[in-house]
């Protein structure tokens, strides 16, 4: 396998080995990947080296989103983004961008059945729900971002919503209307489309 490796050191100077031409990764992907199952197994592998084992948490932050994504654990993603510092750490707008994708589709504008996003007092005063530093009632429920100006209040499509019991998004409780809950917001990126604010995971 040697002669078919070259070697290139990487931003941080380690070494990074990679096929010398593109024709042999092409023939090893035929050969070993071609079959899905054999293929989700490997990058499963790769996600719980990423999560579980290695040490430096900018790679993590770069290869383990897109594995997880890749291999459809969608439930792991969503933790990694939100309650991992490594995954805090990354920017909302890329955090949103692995988010949407898992979003449900469902029309919530006017018209359609819908029903407020209600926070609880409680859960709206602390923070970190959504992945955040700020309040959970001041912060977008889909990527966690501050919401300061241009948001848009969130809605739960008949799906994600038990009719006629009003629940706090954050911790499940009943939410009684005295005192006011907190209706959940969405920021200017993740409130442009009038859809059910609820992730399908």
């Amino acid at each position: 396998m040697k002669l078919l490796l070259r070697t290139s050191p990487d931003s941080k100077g380690r070494k990074s080995y990679t096929f010398f031409h593109s024709s042999v990764s092409k023939a090893v992907e035929t050969c070993f990947l071609s079959d899905y199952a054999k293929r989700m197994a490997y990058v499963i592998r790769l996600a719980d080296y990423y999560e579980f084992t290695c040490t430096d948490p900018e790679t993590v932050t770069a290869e383990l989103p897109l594995l997880l994504q890749q291999c459809k654990l969608y439930d792991r993603l969503v933790k990694f983004l939100r309650k991992d510092e490594r995954g805090i750490s990354l920017p909302p707008h890329i955090r949103y961008k692995y988010l949407k994708e898992l979003r449900c589709t469902m029309p919530c504008s006017d018209g359609f059945m819908r029903q407020p996003l209600l926070i609880c007092n409680f859960c709206a005063m602390r923070t970190g729900a959504f992945g955040q530093m700020f309040q959970n009632g001041n912060s977008c429920v889909i990527c966690g971002q501050v919401v300061m100006a241009m948001g848009k209040e969130g809605f739960l499509c008949q799906r994600h919503y038990r009719f006629g019991v009003s629940d706090c998004f954050i911790c499940k409780a009943m939410v009684f209307q005295t005192p006011r809950p907190k209706q959940g917001v969405l920021c200017h990126m993740c409130g442009i489309l009038p859809r059910c604010a609820a992730l399908n995971v």
